[in-house]
Order: structure tokens, then C-alpha cells, then sequence
């Protein structure tokens, strides 16, 4: 805005200047008409400029404004159990919840890279997270700076012109999952073991059987 409005102070301080006629009374008119629309085709060019320019810094100057109060409000939600990332294009922090920062176990400043804040994260999982276009899951274990081991559920949801990363603290269900994956191991293994069994002890009454079968013939002989 302040760029177009000395651009346009500017034509107006060249109006006389395109009065040719006046100020060069000995020109000739070809040369006075090509000078005038010389001057008139600059100085609107340059208006042009200034308000394109103008037009971007109202763009950014808004985008980092909104940018700006989303961050502020994540930085307040204290009542979800779930943590809460912004992040730019870039991967630059914009806000974050408590309890973000609880799962992180660290503090979480604005403009902190997100591998800096998770560092569990790959340059690929990085990478996979930051996709502007498609949202996306991954898993992957952390050690607290206590030394306790996590896994940690990361979703993605990208916006406009930020992205917001839904953090999980899955370790309970994980190791649930884990101890019913080895039960229904256990239980499967045992029905092996007992048809095998029942197959053996069959085999072995037959054997026993015919065995006694022998033993009377042989001693009926």
C-alpha cells in the first residue's frame, strides 16, 4: 500500500512533465507525443509494480498473520489428551499443546524443526508428514529423556498453506495388542500340541493293541 501511493504521489509529480509543448516549445510534435507517452507508459508501468508488490505483501503479511493465530490457539488447548503440532510448509513450528510438549519431553519454541522436536522422526518420515497434498500415519518409538520407551502414533493433516500433526501416545494399546498376539500364539500352540498328542496316543493304543494280539498268539502256540 505504501509502495502504490508514492508511485501514484510520483505520476502526479510528472503531470507537468508531460506537457512537452510548453517546456520544449522548439521540440517537434512527433518527438513531444513520443516523450509524453514515454513518460505516461513508465509511470503506469511502475504503478503496476508497485501494486503487484503490494498485493503479495498484503498475501504474506495475512498468511503470517493467520499463521500466527492458529498458533496461539493450539498453543492454549490444555484439554486434549492427544498432542497437537502446526507446522509450516517448511516443517517449522507454529504451535503446539501441553500436551504435545509432554509427549515430547522437551520444550517446543516457535520456528523448531520438527525432527529437532521428535527426534525419532527420519528424514523420511519427515518427509512423508510434510506432503502438502495427502494425509498420512506412521508409528514409531520413542525413549523419554527418563529412559521409558513409547510408541507414538503420527497423523498428518495438511491445510492451506500449514499442516496440523495429531500426536498419540499408543504404547498401552500396542503392548495390549502385543500380549494378545502371544496368547492367541500360545492358545494355537497348545491346540497343535494336543491334537498332536491325541494323534500319538491313538497310534499308541493301536500298537499296544496288536502288540497283546502277538503276545496271545505267540503264547496260545
Amino acid at each position: 500500500l505504501l509502495l502504490t501511493l508514492l508511485f501514484a504521489i510520483a505520476a502526479i509529480a510528472v503531470r507537468p512533465t508531460l506537457e512537452v509543448d510548453e517546456s520544449l516549445p522548439g521540440a517537434p510534435p512527433d518527438a513531444t507525443a513520443l516523450l509524453s507517452f514515454s513518460i505516461l507508459a513508465i509511470t503506469l508501468a511502475f504503478m503496476c509494480i508497485a501494486g503487484g508488490v503490494g498485493l503479495w505483501a498484503i498475501r504474506f503479511s495475512t498468511a503470517r498473520e493467520s499463521r500466527r493465530r492458529v498458533g496461539r490457539f493450539v498453543d492454549e488447548l490444555a484439554g486434549l489428551q492427544d498432542g497437537i503440532l502446526t507446522v509450516d510448509r517448511n516443517g517449522q513450528t507454529i504451535g503446539s499443546n501441553p500436551a504435545l510438549r509432554r509427549l515430547a519431553g522437551r520444550p517446543v519454541a516457535r520456528n523448531d524443526a520438527l525432527a529437532a522436536v521428535f527426534p525419532c522422526l527420519t528424514p523420511d518420515d519427515v518427509r512423508l508428514l510434510l506432503n502438502p497434498r495427502d494425509a498420512h500415519e506412521i508409528e514409531r518409538p520413542m525413549t523419554t529423556p527418563e529412559g521409558a520407551a513409547r510408541t507414538l502414533r503420527f497423523r498428518s493433516q495438511p491445510a492451506e498453506d500449514m499442516l496440523a500433526l495429531f500426536v498419540s501416545d499408543v504404547t498401552v494399546r500396542r503392548t495390549e495388542e502385543k500380549r494378545q498376539e502371544q496368547q492367541a500364539r500360545f492358545q494355537l500352540m497348545g491346540r497343535i500340541a494336543n491334537g498332536v498328542a491325541y494323534d500319538f496316543n491313538t497310534l499308541l493304543c493301536g500298537i499296544a493293541s496288536h502288540g497283546s494280539l502277538i503276545l496271545n498268539e505267540t503264547g496260545s502256540i
